[in-house]
């Protein structure tokens, strides 16, 4: 499938998403790792980069937004949707396939004190217009900072009807006796493993893509993602 990203302006960075976070790089023997789902989803989708070092406080007084550019690079930012609303301009017009939406929202598992990170679904499969992405200010009176090279927006394809093509059902285990038995197998190797005697102990069930009989699950299970970068082509054919 064929993602392409036309500049339009400014120098903003397009990388693919990293596995990695500080926050957990500190954690006691980089335990957080060990979770596949949230190492997954920190490598889900592609990130943009400011191209400069900014601060910007929401005055309690005036109600007014100041941002103060540090002078490394071209500020691509305003409050364009008014105070309390930070606003960052990629400078691409996206295009996907036909049938494929751009989901855009903040960095993954990467918080941020003071502020938020909007989330918007954009048809870029015919759209000729860029995005813009917003961060909502959660805090008055506080300066927040983002430095050059920081991460501001994520996004990823995904299929626009593939959602309301869903058929949601609740219902319980009872009603799959095979679901039901390898959730309680797990359920008790989990109990096992926490009771251990031993230092930190970890399930490695799910990270494997095993059952907790050692039977195999999905043939297809991910335990790392291996996204393209962005190719730049100058001419195209």
């Amino acid at each position: 499938m064929k993602l392409v990203a036309y500049k339009t302006r400014g120098s903003c960075t397009i990388r693919v998403a990293p596995l990695t976070r500080r926050w957990l790089d500190d954690q006691p023997q980089r335990f957080g790792y060990r979770c596949l789902p949230l190492t997954i989803g920190n490598q889900y989708g592609w990130e943009i980069l400011s191209s400069c070092s900014f601060e910007v406080i929401w005055s309690s007084t005036s109600n007014s937004m100041e941002i103060k550019d540090m002078g490394d690079g071209d500020l691509p930012v305003d409050t364009h949707f008014g105070p309390g609303m930070l606003t960052f301009y990629p400078g691409y017009v996206f295009r996907t396939e036909p049938g494929y939406n751009l989901y855009i929202t903040g960095p993954s598992n990467l918080p941020k004190d003071g502020i938020y990170p909007l989330t918007a679904v954009m048809e870029t499969d015919w759209a000729s217009t860029s995005f813009s992405m917003t961060w909502m200010v959660t805090r008055k009176d506080c300066a927040i900072r983002f430095d050059k090279g920081e991460p501001f927006c994520r996004f990823f394809p995904l299929q626009r009807s593939l959602i309301e093509s869903v058929e949601p059902e609740l219902t319980t285990l009872d009603r799959d006796p095979h679901t039901k038995e390898r959730f309680e197998q797990w359920r008790e190797n989990r109990r096992s493993v926490l009771s251990s005697e031993h230092d930190v102990s970890w399930d490695k069930t799910y990270m494997k893509g095993i059952h907790a009989d050692g039977r195999p699950g999905a043939p297809d299970h991910q335990s790392k993602l291996n996204l393209k970068s962005f190719q730049v082509v100058d001419e195209l054919p």
